[in-house]
C-alpha cells in the first residue's frame, strides 16, 4: 500500500484522531480489560485480575500519531512506532515493573507491533491499544 492509499484516522474515524475518549478529551473511566476476568481499569491505572500490579494511564500519543502521518504524506520515512511507544512504556511503568529493563519492554512491544499499527491507522482506540499492551506486558513478566 502506498501513502497515497493511506487515509489518515483524522478523516477515517467520526469523532476526532482515532475516535478516542482522549483525543475528544474525555476521561478514561470504568472500562473493563479485554479478556480480563474480575480485571478493570481504574483513572488510576490498568491493574491486573488479582490487582497486584497497577501500571499508570499513559495519555495517548496524539502529537505522535500525527508527525507519523505526516512523514507519510510527504512521502518521507516515519518515525519507529515501536520505539517510540516502548519508550514511552518504560518512562511511564518502569517504577512498578521489577526486575527487567528497557530492552525487554522494547522486545515485548514489539511483538505487539500489529495491534499498536490498528490504532495508528484508527481502527482501534489508544484505550483499546494501551490495555491490550498493558496486559501483554504483565503476562509476561518474570516470575
Amino acid at each position: 500500500m502506498s501513502p497515497a492509499d493511506r487515509v489518515p484516522p483524522e478523516t477515517a474515524v467520526p469523532g476526532g484522531v482515532g475516535g478516542s475518549q482522549a483525543a475528544a478529551g474525555g476521561a478514561l473511566q470504568g472500562t473493563a480489560v479485554p479478556g480480563g476476568i474480575g480485571g478493570s481499569q481504574a483513572a488510576s491505572g490498568v491493574s491486573d485480575e488479582v490487582g497486584e500490579t497497577v501500571l499508570p494511564l499513559i495519555e495517548e500519543p496524539a502529537s505522535f500519531r500525527e508527525s507519523w502521518w505526516s512523514a507519510e504524506r510527504r512521502g518521507d520515512t516515519p518515525p519507529d512506532l515501536v520505539a517510540e511507544i516502548a519508550a514511552m512504556a518504560w518512562a511511564h511503568w518502569d517504577a512498578h515493573l521489577p526486575g527487567v529493563d528497557a530492552a525487554w519492554v522494547a522486545t515485548v512491544v514489539g511483538g505487539y507491533r500489529r495491534e499498536l499499527w490498528l490504532w495508528l491507522v484508527g481502527e482501534r482506540t489508544w484505550e483499546q491499544a494501551l490495555t491490550g499492551l498493558a496486559g501483554r506486558i504483565r503476562r509476561r513478566l518474570p516470575g
